[in-house]
């Protein structure tokens, strides 16, 4: 056949315009499929969480994100804190040391000296009690924040592999990885 021959022309057109209909068909059905992949996993999580409006759904997930975070950021300022006052606590007492060492002379300075200096530190230790008291209430927290998180997970039906592989990796979820876990479960 000659190339310029017009029934040529016309069946090579025909043979391009074939093969890009079963291109655009095949993306129709990929996308078909991925639209009611998301439905689905709507559909479980309005199932599990008992929301039917998905705005509320993305609202929700991003208001508990951000609760998240900010108990993430709160633990680590108090865990800052606790160390800056542990630190203040042997200070303290490297002092009480350093006095009891040079035998002060006048014992009544020593005495108000080390009065104060051991008030002091039943203050840092009190301090630090109370600090270790709200760690824990917000480690509670985080962790029905974890609970939640995974029974969230395994209702709308996660990837377990993703999901296993990042624990395998990075150990159980605490409240230094909880944010990961989170977003693994942004991606279902």
């Amino acid at each position: 056949m000659d190339p310029g021959d017009p029934q040529s022309k016309l069946k090579s057109k025909i043979q391009r315009e074939t093969l890009l209909n079963a291109i655009h068909r095949r993306a129709i059905a990929s996308f078909q499929q991925n639209i009611q992949m998301l439905e689905e996993a709507f559909s479980k999580i309005k199932e599990a969480t008992g929301i039917t409006d998905i705005d509320e759904i993305v609202t929700t997930f991003i208001k508990s994100e951000e609760q998240n975070y900010s108990l993430y950021n709160y633990v680590n300022d108090l865990n800052q804190e606790i160390d800056h006052l542990e630190e203040q606590n042997r200070e303290l007492n490297l002092e009480i040391e350093r006095f009891k060492a040079q035998g002060i002379s006048a014992d009544n300075k020593k005495r108000e000296i080390l009065s104060h200096l051991e008030d002091q530190i039943k203050k840092t230790v009190d301090m630090v009690k109370e600090k270790d008291q709200e760690y824990e209430a917000i480690r509670g927290t985080i962790t029905d924040v974890q609970s939640l998180t995974l029974n969230l997970y395994d209702r709308i039906g996660g990837s377990k592999f993703a999901f296993d592989n990042y624990l395998m990796e990075n150990g159980s979820m605490d409240e230094q990885n909880v944010i990961q876990y989170l977003g693994l479960l942004e991606q279902c």
